[in-house]
């Protein structure tokens, strides 16, 4: 049986790669002899790439370690089978690269995508505006941020307290509905952080 490259018990995970983790794995996952090295194989693939995607965007970090979970706790649970779990990671690695493209289709930078999701992922918020607007926002967050990356903010409060007043204003000049600034404020501050660890 064709075993994809990169998903034999023997190959080496270093540099993650889920573009092999496709339908046609899927459908040689089916009749294959090593269902579990090769589930395990998936599974640590797919868990590198996401906590890769949660230390560079929070948002889809999240989304995507929340559907891992959901999917690997179905099969421990044992309520869906190998070949089941083995779809719902498949889905979770096209999902994975159509948030890849996603940055390329809307000309956003990694950091600039990041930002405008954690803008986005309020659906009132994302409703009430526009979609240039909240990528406008990003861009300033973006340039906002990296005047501050190399700033250990742990030690520095004043530096993120600054930040904050400078998110609520960038967030209230364009027209962020105001109820909720908070709880975006508080979530860019959280992306902000991941970024300046990136870049550090």
């Amino acid at each position: 049986m064709r075993r994809p490259v990169g998903l034999t018990p023997e190959a080496g995970l270093a540099k993650p790669d889920i573009s092999v983790i496709d339908d046609d794995f899927r459908r040689a996952f089916e009749t294959s002899e090593h269902k579990n090295l090769q589930l395990e194989a998936v599974r640590r693939l797919i868990s590198q790439e996401v906590r890769l995607i949660g230390k560079r965007n929070v948002v889809a970090g999240r989304k995507f370690s929340q559907m891992l979970a959901e999917a690997l706790n179905r099969y421990q649970n044992r309520t869906i089978d190998a070949a089941q779990v083995i779809t719902e990671i498949v889905e979770i690695a096209k999902a994975i690269q159509e948030q890849r493209r996603r940055g390329e289709e809307t000309g956003l930078s990694d950091n600039e995508l990041a930002f405008y999701d954690a803008l986005a992922s309020n659906e009132s918020a994302r409703i009430a505006m526009q979609d240039d607007t909240l990528r406008a926002i990003a861009h300033d967050l973006t340039a906002i941020v990296r005047n501050d990356a190399k700033t250990d903010w742990q030690v520095k409060e004043t530096v993120r307290a600054k930040l904050r007043t400078r998110i609520k204003r960038l967030l209230l000049q364009h027209g962020y509905p105001p109820d909720q600034e908070p709880a975006a404020t508080a979530l860019v501050i959280q992306q902000a952080e991941a970024m300046a660890e990136e870049e550090q």
